[in-house]
């Protein structure tokens, strides 16, 4: 799929996340955890582009002994911006959806934007 024209993420974009089961709540609703990386707001989180991911692929891409041990989460672009950050599409040799989330994360973008965010 890679093409020389940017990939632009539009607001209406879903992007999907692997985070770990105990990140999503029994109510559903997302940890502010699921951007964080040790305790800390994670520095340009990954996510994949949904239009060209699907959830399974998303999950499949952790090595195999960690995947019983997460699940993907949903966000849409339109959310992480209101947050007062970005996404980026940043292809990887190996993946042509990986996106970045860019901009400072905080405690309080992390917990904007698990408001936001469900499972998928």
């Amino acid at each position: 799929m890679n093409s020389n024209q940017p990939v632009i993420v539009s607001n209406d974009d879903e992007l999907y996340r692997r985070v770990f089961k105990n990140h999503v709540r029994k109510d559903r609703s997302i940890s502010p955890a699921a951007f964080m990386r040790k305790g800390e707001p994670e520095q340009r989180p990954s996510v994949n582009l949904a239009r060209f991911s699907t959830r399974d692929a998303t999950l499949n891409q952790a090595p195999q002994a960690m995947v019983a041990q997460l699940t993907v989460i949903g966000i849409l672009a339109h959310s992480v911006r209101s947050a007062g950050l970005d996404a980026e599409h940043k292809e990887r040799p190996d993946n042509y959806s990986h996106c970045e989330i860019t901009g400072t994360n905080t405690d309080v973008t992390c917990s904007a934007m698990a408001d936001e965010a469900y499972p998928v």
